[in-house]
């Protein structure tokens, strides 16, 4: 079958301007509608690092979080600390790592021995919301020292 009649289609052009969203413990809220410390850092942001591991892509984006390196050793990436006050509970996508006292979820290794947290692939994550003080309540006892929230 051929037809001879040609469609012309043009799509008409429709912008909106949205807000920042943020992930938080309860849902996801308007960024001017937070009234606690949290911190988003966009997929864009992550990519754009010249590190190479997740940790190493927050440092120097987020005020009141320090980035070191663990060790030495190839591989072992660097730990976060929110306000200098431990290892914080991580969350990645509704999962909670770590968090617990005495233990740092971010020096985990995995089969391959390398650091879990850090390699993450940066071009796999959407956002990273640090959530500081009692916006970090709604996770209990392990969120004391902090949330760091990652969304794929």
């Amino acid at each position: 079958f051929r037809s001879t009649t040609n469609l012309k289609i043009q799509l008409e052009a429709d912008e909106n301007v949205l807000e920042d969203v943020v992930v938080v413990g309860y849902g996801k809220q308007s960024k001017r509608n937070i009234t606690g410390a949290v911190s988003n850092i966009k997929s864009e942001d992550i990519v754009r690092s010249s590190s190479t591991t997740t940790a190493g892509a927050l440092a120097g984006k987020v005020q009141g979080i320090s980035v070191r390196a663990k060790d030495a050793r190839p591989g072992r990436g660097a730990a976060i600390e929110i306000r200098n006050m431990g290892s914080p509970l991580y969350v990645i996508d509704g999962v909670a790592y770590g968090g617990q006292e005495g233990t740092d979820w971010v020096g985990t290794q995995n089969g391959s021995g390398a650091d879990i947290f850090n390699s993450l692939n940066l071009e796999d994550i959407e956002s990273i919301s640090i959530l500081k003080d009692a916006a970090a309540a709604v996770y209990g006892f392990r969120a004391s020292r902090g949330v760091v929230l990652i969304t794929t």
